[in-house]
């Protein structure tokens, strides 16, 4: 959640593109993960120590959640800001 979070205020911020802002939030994210902190907290040992096969499935995997997850937030974005708290006046929530 903390990661998605994260992208959110990014693509908010910053124009990313929605797939391949998305890609490269997924693939920064397994790296930070699985090169940093999950080792660092002795967790996992580093993704460089796993078989390939294993690391490609996990890089993979994040290359989906990223794409899909951009697309989602790209979608979000377009939508209405009606339909968002932030310009829900109160008479409105009567």
């Amino acid at each position: 959640m903390a990661a998605g979070a994260v992208y959110g205020a990014l693509a908010q911020k910053y124009p990313l593109s929605h797939l391949s802002g998305g890609i490269t939030f997924g693939l920064g994210l397994w790296a930070i993960s699985y090169l940093g902190w999950i080792p660092e907290a002795g967790i996992l040992r580093p993704a460089t120590q796993h078989p390939p096969r294993r690391t490609a499935v996990m890089a993979a995997a994040h290359v989906v959640w990223g794409s899909v997850f951009g697309l989602l937030v790209d979608r979000f974005q377009k939508q209405p800001k009606k339909y968002f708290a932030q310009s829900v006046k109160k008479d409105d929530r009567e």
